[in-house]
């Protein structure tokens, strides 16, 4: 057993071992439901599976970023279930980024409340609290205060209205030039030093304990994912062949109707 080292920690590392592990107990769905696209996932597990999708989405965007900054994935705070998804680090400063997957949703942000299809949510607050456990956690590493900006990053929103937050509240595709727009506030030598007590394992207090023979729950959630894509695949396929049918008994119908009239 050894610290996990947190430069090597994978996006959403926490959320697909939790869905990874909700979903082991779900039942097998039989050969109807295969055949016909039922979907492999509990009820319970898809908001877990959507935040780990959601997390690797903003993963991309992140890697546009450049060599200047550093971005650490899913670094742990004070449990394995309480982590930071993303942190950037660079001239621009440092960012606790908080990614939602309120997928086909309509977001609303207004102050600081985000809404979701009108209900209140605690995003702002959660993203709050999370970068300022992180910059505690930083600040006692350094030995000086550091400020760490909280980040919301949407995925997948049916729509989303923005009026001036106390928090960032972006979309996935505006992430990389948001950051990269903000003002240099630190230097080259500044950025090195945080990101070395950013990747150093004691920062973290609890970052926790790994076996190195452990499996790594991306394989696992990459599976899953071909899983969910196949029988949404064929879900679809059932679909279009269902008003192909349709349309053609109409198509024959009309055509019967037609010479019918055109007899009599």
């Amino acid at each position: 057993m050894q610290r996990e080292p947190v430069r090597e920690r994978i996006p959403s590392y926490t959320v697909m071992r939790e869905c990874l592990r909700r979903q082991s107990a779900t039942a097998d769905r039989g050969t109807a439901a295969r055949v016909f696209g039922q979907s492999p996932l509990n009820p319970e597990v898809r908001g877990w599976y959507r935040g780990a999708l959601g997390e690797v989405e903003v993963v991309g965007e992140l890697g546009r970023l450049g060599d200047e900054w550093t971005v650490l994935h899913a670094v742990p705070l004070s449990s394995s279930t309480s982590e930071v998804d993303h942190l950037a680090i660079g001239p621009g400063g440092l960012y606790a980024i908080t990614t939602r997957n309120p997928s086909g949703q309509r977001v609303v942000v207004m102050g600081g409340t985000v809404r979701v299809d009108g209900r209140p949510t605690d995003f702002i607050r959660i993203a709050r609290d999370e970068a300022e456990r992180a910059a505690t956690s930083l600040g006692r590493a350094l030995g000086e205060a550091v400020e760490v900006r909280p980040v919301i990053v949407i995925i997948d929103p049916a729509s989303t209205s923005r009026r001036p937050s106390s928090v960032a509240v972006l979309e996935s595709g505006e992430v990389c030039a948001w950051l990269l727009n903000q003002p240099i506030v630190h230097s080259d030598g500044a950025v090195a030093r945080i990101a070395t007590a950013a990747e150093t394992p004691a920062t973290w207090r609890d970052c926790p304990l790994v076996d190195d023979q452990a499996e790594s729950p991306e394989a696992s959630f990459a599976v899953l994912r071909s899983e969910v894509d196949a029988a949404r695949s064929r879900a679809r396929g059932w679909i279009v062949l269902a008003l192909t049918a349709v349309l053609g008994a109409l198509g024959v119908g009309a055509l019967a109707l037609s010479n019918l009239l055109s007899v009599t």
